[in-house]
């Protein structure tokens, strides 16, 4: 899954944003960096900031009911 946080992400655990499912892509475009073009999808600069294993928090333990409610908690995977 891809998700795009329009603010970029914070360093502070108690900072939460907003993020929005993107859709599905090609894995090739998995570690793309630069522009995307004003009127398409992701907009703007694009970055990876993450990619690897995240550890939904305890209080999400249904992954398709936070999906479906627009509320997941993660935590990115020491193990």
């Amino acid at each position: 899954m891809s998700w795009t946080i329009s603010e970029g992400p914070s360093y502070c655990p108690e900072d939460e944003r907003e993020t929005i499912q993107m859709e599905e892509h090609a894995r090739r475009y998995a570690d793309f960096e630069g522009m995307f073009p004003e009127g398409r999808p992701g907009a703007g600069t694009t970055m990876v900031w993450y990619a690897g294993f995240c550890d939904l928090q305890p209080e999400c333990v249904n992954v398709d009911v936070g999906l479906r409610d627009g509320y997941l908690r993660f935590a990115k995977s020491l193990g």
